[in-house]
């Protein structure tokens, strides 16, 4: 069983997070077959969610056969697809104005990032420390073409790469 931590890195989830994706599209997901060793839902959402973190070559790192494996990530990327509308939300006529009003079309929010000092942690004190050599948090920020913070996150341990960080 892997730590919360752990299972988020892998998964780029939270427990919480990947219950609640897999609540909207076990249905889907579902085999219609009799073979006793079909994959459940949360097999198939699992095996994927580890390979768009990684896009990496399908190779058997889950016990399973490449072919399976591409077979479950097209199968799950088509679920996922078909909720499109659901979660992705394009902005509205004034949110694009005050995008051309910044100059940049079709963006929304311009992101950055630094680390927060912090005092070692007694727990997993490693983690904490960045590639500047002392602790901190990450602190990630987008805002909007008027300089105002729409988001900010600093759940990431200082030693987490920016690439690693997820909204």
């Amino acid at each position: 069983m892997l730590s919360d931590e752990r299972f988020r890195e892998q998964l780029r989830l939270t427990t919480r997070g990947l219950a609640f994706v897999l609540s909207l599209l076990e249905d889907d997901l579902q085999s219609s077959t009799r073979r006793s060793a079909a994959l459940t839902p949360a097999q198939k959402l699992s095996i994927s969610m580890n390979f768009f973190d990684s896009a990496s070559i399908q190779r058997k790192t889950y016990g399973y056969s490449q072919a399976t494996v591409s077979r479950v990530i097209a199968e799950v990327s088509d679920v996922l697809y078909s909720w499109r509308e659901e979660f992705i939300h394009w902005p509205d006529e004034d949110r694009l104005a005050e995008t051309r009003m910044a100059g940049i079309p079709e963006v929304v929010g311009a992101m950055d990032g630094t680390h927060i000092k912090i005092i070692a942690p007694v727990v997993d004190e490693d983690s904490y420390v960045n590639r500047e050599d002392y602790h901190s948090l990450n602190l990630s920020i987008i805002s909007d073409a008027n300089q105002r913070i729409i988001w900010a996150s600093a759940k990431y341990p200082g030693r987490v790469h920016d690439s690693r960080m997820s909204c």
